[in-house]
């Protein structure tokens, strides 16, 4: 009994996180980039800076690493809508090119039996030419 009120626990404890992302994510973002930049403020500090001059380097350095990982994803979101034409393109012909192939539905064993009965095929005929002329 305790087994199944332990897992329905668990149960309710994913769904409730998987429901409430909305707002954790943001929240938990928040506290990693808090986790990971609280060392910087004591660290200037130690080396002779004013608490609230290294606090507003910290913040300077947070919002230009963020500015940059915005900006390294809107060039790269540009050059992909500049260049999804050619992909949709690319796509759309080797979509064309693999429905007019003859070979459709054929799995590889069927395909190589073909060749190697085609391939047989022209070394009889060239064997049965030379047995003639000889």
């Amino acid at each position: 009994m305790i087994y199944l009120v332990a897992i329905a626990g668990i149960f309710v404890i994913l769904f409730g996180i998987r429901y409430s992302a909305d707002v954790l994510n943001p929240i938990l973002l928040a506290a990693v980039i808090t986790i990971v930049v609280l060392p910087i403020p004591g660290k200037l500090k130690t080396r002779g800076l004013p608490g609230w001059l290294s606090l507003v380097t910290t913040i300077l350095i947070v919002t230009l690493v963020l500015g940059l990982v915005i900006l390294v994803l809107l060039v790269s979101v540009t050059a992909l809508a500049r260049d999804l034409p050619v992909y949709l393109g690319s796509g759309t012909q080797q979509t064309e090119e693999s429905t007019t192939s003859s070979d459709i539905g054929a799995d590889s064993s069927s395909t190589s039996e073909t060749e190697a009965e085609s391939d047989s095929a022209g070394s009889q005929e060239g064997s049965e030419a030379a047995w003639q002329r000889g």
